[in-house]
């Protein structure tokens, strides 16, 4: 049998893309610090029951405030919590929907980051569901719909906090969250070839999200479109984030003097992209970034906007 790493987390989670996948973990895959395992309690019926819920925001609760996890619905266990057999929900659609609806109330503070995915079956209509629960910078989080209790994750599965732990998670320094967000406007139009041609300028902003204050931040941004590095500088002068040519990309620096407090952000970076009236040219925008500051991990992520997202914004039909 085998379990899965913390590094291996997030990999296990993608590999997780049909039912012959699910049933290649049969008597090969058992739970553990990364992994669980559950059957829905009524897998003919779409409706979250109460005991559902309860093993959602324990699983949000128990990952978050560990080191993250993934939670598969739909596969049964036997006594060595080593997965036995697949157990498909019907109408797993519905469940998809209710699970997502229920993120908001099921912890307290919400868990950033979740994902929820169908993985369907040979059956019409029925399916499983995989959920990957990060890492929380915002920890601890409790479960609203378990006892309102806290919990963590360990190899024997979930428990609950005791308070010195609660004591130790919540004296921890408060820690910075940055997230990488863009915004698209309309730039200029000019005449070329008798064809108005539009251009968006595609802006991207860093922006901390947490309750401490995020020193010398770094992000490393990757388009195929050419980058433009906006510069932020003290009042006098002195640069305090810059960026230098990457690969097919940029890197932005910032000094140890550059500190990003909760609630605010910056802007960076900006890109452009084209669009000629009365015709389909334009293509999606897709860019990778990384992004970390001093306290931080680093974490990374895609900015993926469509060509009908930008020419709407244009005003181009």
């Amino acid at each position: 049998m085998n379990t899965v790493g913390g590094s291996e987390a997030v990999n296990f989670y993608d590999s997780l893309q049909t039912e012959a996948d699910l049933n290649g973990l049969i008597g090969m895959v058992r739970e553990g610090l990364y992994v669980e395992f559950k059957k829905k309690k009524h897998a003919a019926n779409d409706k979250l029951h109460d005991s559902d819920r309860r093993t959602f925001s324990k699983a949000l609760s128990g990952f978050a405030n560990s080191d993250g996890g993934a939670l598969v619905w739909g596969m049964a266990t036997d006594e060595n919590s080593c997965a036995s057999a697949l157990d498909p929900i019907t109408s797993v659609d519905e469940f998809v929907n209710a699970l997502q609806k229920s993120i908001i109330n099921t912890t307290q503070p919400l868990v950033d980051g979740v994902k929820v995915e169908k993985i369907a079956s040979s059956i019409d209509g029925a399916g499983y569901v995989k959920c990957f629960i990060p890492a929380s910078d915002k920890a601890p989080h409790r479960a609203m719909l378990a006892e309102r209790e806290y919990f963590k994750r360990s190899v024997e599965g979930f428990y609950r906090l005791e308070h010195f732990d609660l004591e130790d998670m919540f004296g921890r320094r408060p820690r910075p969250v940055l997230v990488i967000k863009h915004r698209v406007g309309p730039v200029s139009m000019k005449l070329a070839a008798g064809k108005n041609i539009k251009s968006a300028q595609i802006s991207f902003e860093m922006e901390n999200t947490g309750r401490g204050s995020a020193l010398a931040p770094y992000v490393e941004l990757s388009s195929p479109e050419q980058l433009h590095a906006c510069g932020i500088a003290k009042p006098g002068g002195d640069v305090l984030f810059y960026g230098v040519p990457y690969g097919p990309g940029m890197r932005f620096l910032g000094t140890a003097d550059f500190v990003i407090h909760p609630g605010t952000s910056y802007e960076f970076a900006f890109a452009e992209a084209h669009f000629q009236e009365g015709t389909e040219d334009g293509l999606n925008f897709k860019a990778h970034y990384r992004v970390a500051a001093m306290t931080t991990n680093l974490k990374e992520g895609m900015i993926d906007i469509s060509a009908s997202e930008i020419r709407k914004k244009l005003g181009i039909k």
